[in-house]
């Protein structure tokens, strides 16, 4: 089995969210597991698949207005503006895709810190006690269990999650400052940490074209106001 890298992509947040759901959709077919990781056109928030829209505003009250996106993965509110996106995409066969959702999400973060380590960036999981029993507000304000902070305690990657009968996908984001202007080289060691932890080699391809039909769905449902009001 190889860890297929998909080409970086530049995106509406809408697009963004649509081709990460139709991986997932597709990824037996592909015969994955898939890591992709990509930009934004323009400035945006995302949030939650489960967080309420009026609660979200809210948070958001006094926030510069930009693209708004519910995610298909759980988790808070998370800024766009300066942030390195990623999605891992894994078959439902692939024993990480059959561990817990701690499991999983650590085993990731732990590739991070391993990339970092190998970069010369120092950073450590975030124990058990700092997670706190409320509702998601704005991710990176709020760092929970095993959630990748720097030396100082501050939160500087963070991830979410959503398991369906076809796989797992996990949607994770790095903040840009914390790699010290050394993202491509971030980039390279993360794939090498993903591949130990995935016991898989990695080998670049471009599934895009084969999942446009799915995508174009998917940018339908999640571009749309039923989608963005769901809760």
């Amino acid at each position: 089995m190889k860890l297929w890298i998909e080409p970086e992509k530049t995106t509406h947040a809408s697009r963004a969210m649509a081709i990460d759901r139709a991986l997932l959709e597709n990824i037996e077919s592909i015969n994955g597991p898939c890591f992709r990781h990509y930009t934004w056109k323009t400035p945006a928030w995302s949030f939650g698949y489960s967080q309420h829209i009026n609660e979200v505003r809210q948070t958001l009250k006094d926030k510069p207005v930009l693209e708004l996106v519910r995610r298909p993965t759980g988790g808070g509110i998370v800024s766009h503006q300066e942030d390195w996106t990623y999605a891992l995409i894994l078959p439902t066969q692939h024993p990480l895709a059959q561990s817990s959702a701690k499991e999983s999400y650590t085993a990731t973060h732990k590739a991070i810190i391993t990339a970092l380590n190998a970069i010369n960036i120092s950073s450590k999981l975030a124990p058990c006690n700092c997670e706190k029993a409320k509702k998601p507000g704005v991710c990176f304000n709020e760092p929970v269990a095993h959630d990748v902070l720097n030396l100082s305690g501050k939160k500087i990657a963070g991830a979410a999650q959503k398991r369906t009968r076809t796989g797992l996908l996990i949607q994770g984001s790095v903040e840009k400052s914390a790699l010290e202007g050394k993202e491509a080289l971030f980039v390279e060691t993360f794939i090498s940490a993903l591949e130990d932890t995935l016991q898989c080699s990695s080998e670049k391809h471009d599934h895009y074209t084969q999942i446009e039909t799915s995508t174009q769905s998917w940018e339908a449902t999640i571009s749309s106001d039923a989608w963005l009001n769901l809760r």
